[in-house]
């Protein structure tokens, strides 16, 4: 049941960016081969293991694929000494310099099987697979021709998957080619086109022998450029790699697709060739493709390379500047080509959703030559790809697939992208009707509409939105309830109340840990394709695919770095360890000062959402000639060093360097203006960072007054007023009147607030050289309301901005103020046009004072029942519930008893 474990989907909570499984989908089918980058592989088959003692790769073939390798390298040989079998010619496998393995080219499991299956379930990508006898084996007993025995290998396991060439490779469309392999047998100098039979090899024609082309280099039209010089050091083996690139592009040979290996050379003068690969890829990630001034849309054609890295990789990709996708726009495609082509007939060559003049649907195929806003970003909003092809097979799903927009994109928080998560990765697996001809994938964990029935995941979603959702408190919420329920095994189901159990539990280390093992270890290693948990055990720690029904115990983390109980690990399901990495997370979180915290939580919350290259980062960590980045992993094989920042900002601590790995970005400038502006308050810039989210910058002093005004610019003023749409800093201009402006001066002036209202230095709006909107009247209001503030409307105020902030319709509201017929409501605005009168609280919660009034606007909710637990429960002890507020986030509620009683909870 091997292919069972085969298909893999990132978490949803942190992989919806990008997918390297699936970059190519998010290239146009327009783009041809001849203008797209191909990260490689060198002698692929080579990973750590088979070959403990001469290995090119750090993780398998698949491992390579799931990272976004698009060319194989695969080194052969028929038979083997070890092989007992009567029929030696049967048997094909995986070789390096003459060593033997274990690893099967053919067969059930085997390389080709491998790539077969990885096609099946991500047809927009195209493998290139460079096939090389390595070796012969004149005593393994097979007597034919090896690369006979290769080519029909090939047509039982490939079969109508390989491409029938009849033109340059770089004049195909990806449209042409997705969900295919191209295949060429270079070990005796020949290339092999599936149309034609091993017989008909050819030779390189002699006047197709330029100077820059390696033989072979043609059959009839078809061309091919190479350069793999294997002598030398690595800076000459570089110079000939960049020399190869620059003399290709000088020929304009769109059509043609330059091979440009970047592998050690065989005089490497470094410790090791894992070494000269480093050296090597490292100079890769400098290249600058500008610099060659290749224009638009040029490629740099295929580059394979030893020991393969995400960051590697990923930087080749940025070169293919059609990029532009998302993780929503995936599932869409993922729901018609998996549930709807398996339920339907008519419809059983779908893969493809696009938003078309009938309403949404799913397509056989697209287009090549228009295109249109037919698909979705992540954020809900469509944005341009090609569109769906009415020529061929398409069938409308407008409600299903508008269904799944609506949920992923306003209902749904990280708890429930692991809750569906676990049902594609996990549940899908583990039903009963996997191999049934009525099968459908299962895609989303819901709560079942059936009495009794609890979670179930779906492969369809209803019409109707029940409470069938959860938000991260472990809550339910509104979304589209599941629409069939199929028999999955019970464990399995019962394994997402668990999850809700424990993430509603957690803080943030414990997400961090599990975090790590979703978007850096899944797919290291074949016991890593699946993990989702990370739990500590005794001695080890590990990454697990699924959790125990029946068992509790202390392996998970609080935030103070004390483990504390959870449900354990299932070993049945899948693990793999991960001690030293895992514990040097929590080590350095334990060991954190308010000013790291900051750091750190700054790249994940915000510097995480920038772009591709820094979705999953998680550590701000600074090295020795000042460059701050934020990493996706820790490097827990380096010793510590000064790469942390003390609570003032000012200076460093020792701490674990960073792992550049597929996630990192560098934040030298803004991590600096943060350590600037919090640097006597980083725990305060901590909290507003949690409340404000993704929008929060650090360009304002400490204080929660001046982030209040700056949040009002970018939540209020920039979605009310489209002429102020990128304005994000609220500041007093040079004849003292408040605007927001989009940009800011680099020298300091008292443009600012403190908490007591007293100007304070910061840097000043840019009046010529961005956009702003003046704002006197509403800003100068929210002034004068919290400089008069007392310590129960402040801890009102902040209930509604830190707790009522979860709910859809209150997320960006900040004030609490009361009606004059007792409704109090949290309100995103003050209105300054309405005279001050008594809608705020005195400190004991049983008078009212003058203050402005809210205005509704669209973020407004009315709270008066839970305000008035907050007054009596809080009556006097104001101050002490506004702490216990700030340290408890979104979780916190008033528990009674005064001041003694929130003393004690503030103890626990």
């Amino acid at each position: 049941m091997w292919r069972a474990v085969l298909l893999v989907t990132c978490s949803l909570c942190c992989c919806r960016a990008w997918d390297p499984r699936l970059w190519m989908g998010s290239l146009p089918d327009t783009a041809p081969l001849g203008q797209i980058t191909i990260p490689g592989s060198h002698s692929s088959g080579a990973s750590n293991g088979p070959f403990v003692s001469s290995y090119t790769q750090n993780v398998d073939i698949l491992g390579q694929l799931m990272r976004g390798v698009r060319m194989l390298d695969l080194r052969f040989q028929v038979g083997k000494k070890a092989d007992g079998t009567s029929d030696k010619c049967t048997n094909i496998w995986v070789v390096h310099a003459g060593a033997d393995s274990d690893v099967r080219v053919d067969g059930s499991g085997g390389v080709l099987d491998i790539i077969n299956v990885f096609l099946d379930e991500n047809p927009s990508e195209f493998i290139n697979l460079n096939v090389q006898k390595d070796s012969d084996c004149d005593d393994c007993g097979c007597t034919e021709d090896p690369l006979e025995v290769m080519a029909a290998a090939f047509t039982e396991h490939l079969g109508d998957k390989m491409v029938n060439y009849g033109r340059n490779l770089g004049t195909y469309l990806l449209s042409e080619v997705r969900g295919k392999v191209y295949v060429a047998v270079n070990g005796d100098q020949y290339w092999y086109y599936p149309d034609e039979s091993m017989s008909g090899r050819f030779p390189a024609d002699a006047d197709c022998n330029g100077t820059r082309r390696l033989p072979p280099t043609c059959y009839t039209n078809i061309q091919v450029w190479r350069q793999n010089n294997l002598e030398g050091n690595v800076s000459s083996k570089y110079f000939k790699f960049t020399a190869a690139l620059t003399g290709w592009r000088s020929a304009d040979d769109d059509d043609v697709v330059l091979t440009n290996w970047l592998s050690s050379p065989n005089g490497c003068e470094l410790n090791s060739d894992e070494e000269c690969a480093e050296y090597l890829n490292a100079q890769l990630t400098d290249f600058d493709q500008q610099y060659y001034n290749y224009g638009p849309f040029k490629a740099s054609g295929i580059i394979p390379m030893d020991f393969i890295d995400f960051h590697t990789v990923k930087h080749i990709l940025s070169w293919n500047q059609f990029t532009k996708g998302s993780h929503l726009q995936v599932i869409l495609d993922e729901y018609c080509r998996l549930a709807v082509a398996s339920s339907d007939n008519s419809c059983s060559t779908v893969s493809y959703a696009r938003l078309s003049g009938s309403g949404f649907g799913c397509f056989t195929s697209v287009s090549t030559t228009e295109s249109d806003e037919s698909c979705y970003g992540d954020d809900g909003e469509t944005y341009t790809c090609a569109k769906g092809n009415t020529g061929d097979q398409y069938c409308t799903r407008d409600k299903e697939l508008q269904a799944i927009v609506t949920d992923y994109s306003q209902n749904y928080g990280e708890l429930q992208h692991v809750l569906d998560s676990y049902c594609r990765k996990i549940v899908s697996q583990d039903s009963p009707d996997l191999f049934s001809t009525a099968y459908q994938p299962l895609l989303f964990a819901r709560i079942s509409t059936v009495p009794g029935h609890g979670f179930r995941c779906y492969s369809t979603l209803a019409d109707q939105e029940t409470a069938s959702c959860y938000n991260n408190l472990g809550e339910t919420v509104n979304c589209h309830s599941g629409s069939r329920e199929w028999d999955e095994t019970e464990e399995s189901i019962a394994v997402l109340d668990l999850i809700v159990d424990d993430f509603s539990a957690y803080g943030q280390l414990q997400k961090i840990l599990d975090g790590y093992c979703q978007n850096v270890v899944v797919g290291e290693a074949a016991d890593c394709r699946q993990v989702m948990f990370a739990r500590k055990e005794s001695s080890d720690f590990r990454c697990f695919n699924s959790l125990s029904t029946t068992t509790t115990d202390t392996h998970c983390y609080d935030d103070t770095g004390s483990q504390t109980s959870c449900h354990t690990g299932d070993a049945v399901g899948g693990r793999c360890t991960r001690t030293d990495a895992l514990t040097t997370i929590v080590a350095d979180w334990t060991a954190s000062t308010d000013m790291q915290l900051l750091l750190d939580t700054w790249c994940r919350v915000v510097k995480s959402q920038e772009s591709v290259d820094c979705q999953h980062v998680q550590w701000a960590r600074t090295e020795s000639d000042g460059t701050t980045s934020c990493f996706a992993a820790l490097d827990h094989d380096a010793a510590e060093g000064s790469h942390c920042w003390s609570n003032d900002g000012s200076s460093n601590y020792n701490c674990h360097p960073g792992l550049k790995t597929e996630s990192y970005c560098t934040a030298t400038t803004l991590t600096n203006i943060i350590r600037s502006t919090c640097s006597n308050g980083a725990k305060f810039c901590y909290e507003n960072l949690i409340a404000v989210g993704t929008s929060w910058v650090a360009s304002s002093p400490d204080g929660y007054l001046q982030q209040a005004l700056d949040s009002y610019c970018q939540e209020t003023v920039a979605l009310d007023n489209t002429d102020c749409s990128p304005v994000q800093f609220a500041r007093l201009n040079d004849n003292g009147q408040w605007r927001c402006y989009s940009s800011l001066l680099s020298s300091t002036l008292p443009r600012c607030v403190q908490n007591d209202g007293a100007t304070t230095n910061c840097y000043p709006g840019d009046d010529a050289g961005g956009a702003f909107c003046t704002r006197d009247a509403h800003l100068t209001a929210m002034v004068e309301d919290f400089t008069n503030t007392t310590d129960m409307q402040l801890l009102l105020d902040t209930w509604c901005r830190v707790v009522n902030s979860e709910d859809p319709d209150c997320q960006h509201v900040r004030w609490a103020r009361t009606d004059s017929d007792g409704t109090t409501s949290c309100f995103a605005v003050l209105d300054h046009e309405k005279p001050e009168a008594a809608h705020c609280w005195s400190n004991d919660g049983s008078s009212r004072y003058n203050c402005h009034p809210g205005k509704q606007t669209h973020s407004f909710c009315t709270v008066t029942t839970t305000m008035a637990e907050i007054r009596s429960s809080c009556a006097n002890a104001a101050s002490s519930c506004y702490s216990n507020l700030l340290a408890a986030g979104s979780s916190w509620a008033p528990s009674g008893g005064g001041f003694l009683q929130q003393a004690l909870d503030m103890y626990c």
